[in-house]
């Protein structure tokens, strides 16, 4: 059994990766996701629904895939909800390393996602500055080269001080413009 977390911004190809993992492995998925108006009670609820599918794909030694997980709540909360600590990162962090998750994050060339992002989101397309945030916060903590969020996330930073998510992680990067889907799998599923 193994659990395989795809994190990165809107539009990046996390879902499209999601599901042909899902297909190649005949895995479960698990969107974890967040709408607008959602209190932190609702948020941590929906958490415990992805725990439970990380519970019950370890119980039955089946595959799982989350379509996001504590990264994009971190980042996501820092810039939207400007608490990043209204889920308690550490915590999550430690719970997914416990469970041997592992991780791959989805990015782009910034013209490429920005045109993807518009394409798809056209009807609430509104480009705006927290877009761009996420889109360079993903790549940054990832590479290790941000620190400092609205809020300062101040576990973030440490795993960006410390190389970013590639490296305390092992969190390969799927770029969907360079390597399609098929090739990325291939590779990292071997």
């Amino acid at each position: 059994m193994t659990i395989y977390c795809i994190e990165g911004p809107d539009c990046c190809g996390k879902t499209t990766l999601a599901n042909a993992m899902a297909k190649k492995l005949d895995a479960a998925i698990f969107h974890h996701t967040y709408i607008k108006g959602w209190t932190k009670a609702d948020l941590l609820n929906h958490f415990q629904q992805g725990m439970n599918h990380m519970k019950a794909a370890n119980i039955y030694s089946n595959d799982l895939i989350l379509d996001r997980g504590w990264i994009s709540t971190a980042i996501y909360g820092d810039i939207y909800r400007y608490n990043p600590l209204e889920i308690d990162t550490p915590v999550w962090q430690h719970m997914y390393k416990d469970m041997g998750v592992k991780y791959i994050m989805c990015h782009t060339e910034y013209n490429e996602w920005q045109a993807r992002y518009k394409e798809s989101k056209d009807e609430m397309y509104e480009m705006d500055e927290n877009m761009h945030k996420i889109y360079e916060w993903y790549y940054g903590y990832w590479s290790g080269s941000f620190v400092g969020g609205v809020n300062t996330n101040k576990h973030l930073d440490k795993i960006s001080e410390a190389g970013g998510f590639k490296r305390v992680l092992n969190m390969p990067l799927f770029d969907y413009t360079r390597k399609n889907t098929e090739e990325f799998l291939v590779e990292y599923l071997i």
